[in-house]
């Protein structure tokens, strides 16, 4: 989804084969699926708004959805299309766009601890 001619057919082929050889080789794995973050891509006019990275997002919570897999909506959860420009705005994405400051990435794996961590917390309530 970063380049031109995002396939969604071919993506989700490829999250389904990746699963399927995740449980094939360990049935009891526990399996959990992270959404891209928004970008940027170059084009003939330059670096544009990424708008494959929402279809990708969509296409993983749906498989998930229908697989009954964890997910974790890191696009939505940064603040979905064209909100990679303000996370450069504000010093935690790089100049291309694409890739985080350190700052950034450190605020990411934060999110997802801090997600993982409280659904962890959730289902430890569930299981008593």
């Amino acid at each position: 989804a970063y380049h031109a001619g995002f396939n969604s057919s071919l993506f989700y082929n490829q999250i389904d084969t990746l699963v399927t050889g995740i449980k094939k080789a360990n049935p009891n794995a526990s399996i959990i699926l992270t959404t891209p973050p928004d970008s940027f891509r170059k084009s003939k006019k330059g670096r544009i708004k990424n708008k494959d990275m929402k279809n990708a997002s969509i296409i993983i919570v749906d498989y998930c959805l229908q697989h009954n897999l964890s997910f974790w909506n890191f696009y939505e959860i940064m603040g979905g299309f064209g909100s990679i420009a303000k996370w450069y705005a504000v010093g935690l994405a790089s100049k291309d766009k694409v890739h985080f400051s350190g700052k950034g990435y450190l605020i990411q794996g934060d999110l997802f601890y801090k997600a993982l961590m409280n659904g962890y917390q959730k289902y430890l309530k569930t299981k008593n």
